[in-house]
């Protein structure tokens, strides 16, 4: 009997050493999260844990996080299990902290803690304002800190993923890059991370601050071990699940970067193409420009439009006739042919993003306490208030019907022009480009017209400085084409 008893001990024992060892060596997605809460974010990241921990690191997936606490010095790592946020590592540091260097460490320790990682993804969390950086100090940036008025910039960010790829990864890119932020998702920063990410997520339109679905992004862990392109479409289509009904402003996609050499390619011959008409037909060319920028999809930072949008409202001003003047849509037009574009007419009383029950958690760093947070659907993850934009967000069918109603002035089907014919070859080509380059998408009816990435085009000649400087910038004839196109 007593050997009996003495055998099932040693199975189990046997057992039980077996899933730490399997659990230790087996390949596992690494998922990194660098949290910057150090502003008006910090309640809402702790409900993003909440829901984290609902289902927590597995034999799939080991869940890692540095958070930027308000009031709180040093660095904090931390792993997600299922019902409590665990500290794993502390130490104090100076207050003023070089971002580039925390962040690369972070991946550089997390890589540490799970060396048997089958891929890594590492997502960024917190302000962001696009691919502009501020020109001076304003309450927004990406991964802005208000104690210290410090960010991450874009060249900053190129620092940091080649780092990642060259003193961590062997040289491999990293597999999956996301941004909980607002306004990232452009094609000058897929370009400027081309030869450092494969996957990249992110938002177009203003991130709420609410962030991401987490606890049905990895939901799907505690089956298998998602691949990063099923990951980036996951974390797309839940971020889509979640704020439908909710909000009228959402978008969310997931971008193949190994496309971006193709796609500016292609976005550089349209700019020749351009250049080509307007020499030889001159001043409807810019006019069909302009209508086409005004009519195209543009979002509540109004410098930043859907770059498929721009390329398809130029297209049919090319494929029949030129508007010769802008035709402007009240609100009431806009309500009465059932199209709320720009309007962001929310309903409060059916928003109830705070009743997902969330689940108390124990956050083990000695000394932070969860908190509750109150649903403000002004807040995103840019400081800038979210405004409602009715301009340049029309219906394409009844514009197209008011146009043949117009005495226009231009018919490009009269013309017989081999470079408009050129031309127009060129833009089908680039939309095409941009929905293969787009691997998930989500946006809200509203934003219909959002295929997946945006492009910096204000709407006059005055260019941020900042932005001349960007690999995008000196790659392409952009600069020069709004300089002439935009005066």
């Amino acid at each position: 009997m007593i050997c009996k008893r003495l055998r099932t001990k040693f199975v189990m024992a046997l057992f039980s050493l077996f899933l730490f060892v399997f659990n230790f060596i087996s390949p596992k997605a690494l998922f990194l999260v660098y949290a910057q809460t150090k502003n008006d974010l910090n309640s809402y990241f702790i409900r993003n844990l909440q829901d984290m921990a609902k289902i927590g690191s597995n034999s799939n997936v080991d869940i890692l996080i540095q958070w930027e606490q308000p009031n709180k010095n040093g660095i904090w790592r931390y792993r997600v299990n299922a019902g409590s946020v665990d500290l794993l590592y502390h130490v104090a540091v100076p207050e003023k902290k070089d971002v580039v260097n925390d962040i690369v460490e972070f991946v550089r320790w997390g890589v540490g803690v799970c060396p048997r990682y089958d891929y890594v993804t590492l997502i960024l969390s917190g302000h962001g304002s696009g691919f502009v950086d501020p020109s001076n100090f304003v309450p927004r940036g990406v991964l802005f800190d208000w104690e210290s008025k410090n960010y991450l910039s874009n060249s900053q960010l190129i620092s940091v993923l080649d780092r990642i790829k060259n003193s961590i990864l062997g040289g491999k890119n990293l597999d999956l890059l996301g941004m909980d932020a607002c306004l990232m998702a452009s094609i000058e920063m897929n370009y400027q991370i081309r030869s450092k990410v494969n996957i990249f997520v992110a938002s177009e339109e203003v991130q709420h601050a609410d962030g991401w679905w987490y606890s049905e992004i990895f939901s799907e862990f505690k089956n298998k071990v998602l691949t990063p392109e099923e990951l980036a479409k996951r974390i797309v289509s839940t971020c889509g699940r979640f704020y439908e009904n909710r909000i009228a402003w959402y978008t969310q996609s997931a971008v193949k970067v190994s496309e971006m050499e193709a796609l500016k390619n292609v976005f550089n011959q349209i700019l020749v193409d351009l250049q080509s008409c307007k020499n030889s037909l001159g001043a409807p060319i810019i006019s069909a420009v302009k209508t086409a920028r005004k009519n195209c999809l543009q979002f509540n930072s109004p410098i930043y439009v859907d770059l498929h949008s721009f390329y398809f409202e130029l297209y049919n001003q090319l494929k029949g006739k030129s508007l010769g003047r802008n035709i402007a849509y009240s609100s009431e037009e806009k309500l009465q042919a059932g199209d709320n574009s720009g309007l962001f007419m929310i309903d409060r009383s059916k928003v109830n993003l705070l009743e997902e029950n969330y689940i108390p958690i124990v956050i083990n760093d000695f000394s932070q306490k969860t908190t509750d947070a109150s649903l403000d659907l002004t807040i995103t993850k840019t400081s800038d208030v979210v405004i409602s934009n009715s301009e340049g967000l029309i219906d394409l069918k009844d514009l197209l019907n008011r146009i043949d109603d117009q005495d226009l002035e231009f018919d490009f089907t009269e013309t017989k022009s081999p470079q408009i014919e050129q031309l127009k070859l060129d833009l089908l080509l680039g939309m095409q480009m941009i929905e293969r380059s787009v691997i998930a998408n989500a946006a809200a009816k509203t934003f219909g017209r959002a295929k997946g990435i945006s492009i910096y085009f204000p709407r006059n000649a005055y260019i941020e400085q900042t932005y001349v400087t960007t690999e995008f910038a000196k790659d392409t004839l952009w600069v020069q084409f709004l300089m002439e196109y935009m005066r």
